[in-house]
């Protein structure tokens, strides 16, 4: 039995990593037939991979393997290492999800919970144009955080087997599709947030015209939840965003011809 389980526990690290291989080549194809071929593959190894994770509900082994996919992501990721460790509660409901949706998750969530508060006239006092660009990413988070739902939702209902087993194949193709096209939005959001920042930056550093308070401080009360730009000022806060979404653009790596236009 204990042969069995090493054996699984192997087979899986396999599937992981040959998903890996077969979702880098899903970002970088052009071609749509080969895009769907390519989800087709990756359909059916997740449904492998949701055979094996159904062996062992509990247990040493099914322990080892949520310590394996939780490990914290790569050193040049330091600000989502940083929340991987700092908040690994945000983990704990979506260990069946893909690593880099969960990374994705993680990204946002973090974004909405240390970064929006920023995003009011009274911290952050631009000109007309980027007053209205800042009040613009309310709406496009919960239009992003809708389709991440969407998509949670889809691959619960998956992982507890509520659908009918004839249609599995395309179920997963289905959700191959879904996963990938909201990490394309995802990452159109952080490239948006990385530009707005960095015209921010480059005025702050030159005329000072878009910016109206870059000295000032952040203030936070005890009621907020915010930690990380209590004390900054939000010139130091602009600059903070700007790393974070470009960590955020890096990590998910979207190829250029599938990016949508800002």
């Amino acid at each position: 039995m204990e042969d069995y389980r090493d054996d699984s526990g192997s087979r899986r690290s396999q599937i992981r990593r040959n998903m890996e291989t077969l979702q880098g080549k899903l970002k970088t194809t052009r071609n749509p037939f080969q895009q769907s071929s390519i989800a087709g593959e990756l359909g059916k190894l997740e449904q492998e991979q949701m055979q094996l994770d159904s062996l062992f509900e509990d247990g040493p082994a099914a322990e080892a393997v949520a310590e394996a996919d939780d490990e914290a992501p790569q050193e040049q990721f330091p600000l989502l290492n940083r929340i991987y460790q700092d908040h690994p509660q945000l983990l704990k409901k979506s260990g069946h999800l893909e690593r880099d949706i969960r990374a994705a998750i993680l990204y946002m969530d973090y974004f909405e919970r240390e970064f929006l508060g920023m995003f009011t006239s009274r911290k952050m006092r631009l000109d007309v144009k980027y007053s209205v660009e800042r009040d613009s990413f309310y709406d496009l988070l919960h239009q992003v955080s809708r389709s991440l739902k969407n998509y949670r939702t889809e691959a619960d209902r998956i992982a507890s087997g509520s659908y009918t087993k004839q249609y599995e194949a395309d179920i997963l193709k289905r959700k191959v599709e879904m996963r990938h096209t909201v990490l394309v939005e995802i990452e159109w959001f952080f490239r948006k947030l990385r530009r707005f920042a960095k015209e921010l930056i480059a005025d702050i550093d030159g005329d000072g015209l878009l910016c109206q308070n870059p000295e000032s401080e952040l203030g936070y009360s005890d009621l907020d939840k915010e930690q990380l730009l209590r004390g900054r000022t939000v010139d130091e806060g602009i600059r903070i965003l700007y790393e974070y979404a470009a960590e955020a653009v890096e990590y998910l790596d979207i190829p250029e011809f599938q990016q949508r236009p800002l």
